[in-house]
């Protein structure tokens, strides 16, 4: 009887050890920035994760499929895309998607204004793609080669996310060209899992929202700028 009465209250008042999960990541920049929140609302449930980097569209379609556990961080617009991954309900923080652009090409003010232009899209940025849809685009599979046609000319201007273009510009030495200012979109990022694992989705909203309550969120973001 005592037996069956400690199971019966581990099982229901202590975090469930929910293992670990191998959990998709389409750029190093994100896996960065939102990995350590992720990680540890993780944590928190008593459970481990490992970061697969994978470029964009495969990411997607590996987690979609069940290959991996889940997405690190996307759009709202990702679960309809793929019905198969659910979101996480608690925002793990939110980016600028920008216009990457040579200083000769006038701020762009509007995704109605990249319609006189050719457009370097990665494929898998869902963002940048939805944006775009019916506009000369170029879908490019590496994002570093699409940055140096950038650089080159034979792209008028790259859409991607401000961080993860910024980066890319660094690590190329590209001096040329430049994110500019005014964002296209501000996107707010969820945390998603393969629809096996639902059951974890009201544990990692808890523990994120107490993240956000006792300053960890804050802390693990202003960490993450600090490394840039």
């Amino acid at each position: 009887m005592l037996r069956a009465a400690i199971i019966i209250f581990l099982l229901t008042c202590l975090p469930a050890m929910a293992g670990s999960y191998r959990i998709s990541a389409f750029d190093m920049e994100t896996a960065q920035a939102l990995g350590p929140i992720v990680k540890e609302a993780y944590r928190r449930i008593g459970a481990d994760i490992e970061l697969v980097t994978l470029p964009g569209e495969r990411a997607l379609v590996m987690a979609n499929r069940g290959d991996v556990d889940g997405e690190l961080a996307r759009v709202p617009l990702i679960g309809e895309l793929y019905p198969n991954l659910l979101p996480v309900p608690v925002p793990l923080g939110s980016y600028d998607g920008v216009v990457f652009a040579h200083d000769f090409v006038p701020p762009v003010q509007s995704w109605e204004d990249l319609r006189k232009y050719r457009i370097g899209v990665e494929i898998g940025v869902k963002f940048a793609e939805t944006g775009t849809k019916g506009m000369d685009v170029v879908l490019f599979g590496d994002r570093r080669k699409m940055f140096e046609m950038l650089e080159l000319g034979r792209i008028d201007v790259v859409v991607h996310l401000r961080e993860t273009g910024e980066a890319e510009l660094r690590a190329l030495g590209l001096k040329d060209v430049h994110a500019q200012e005014k964002p296209l979109t501000t996107l707010v990022m969820y945390h998603y899992v393969h629809r096996r694992h639902a059951d974890i989705i009201p544990q990692l909203a808890k523990a994120l929202e107490e993240m956000k309550q006792d300053g960890t969120m804050e802390a693990l973001h202003r960490k993450a700028g600090e490394q840039q």
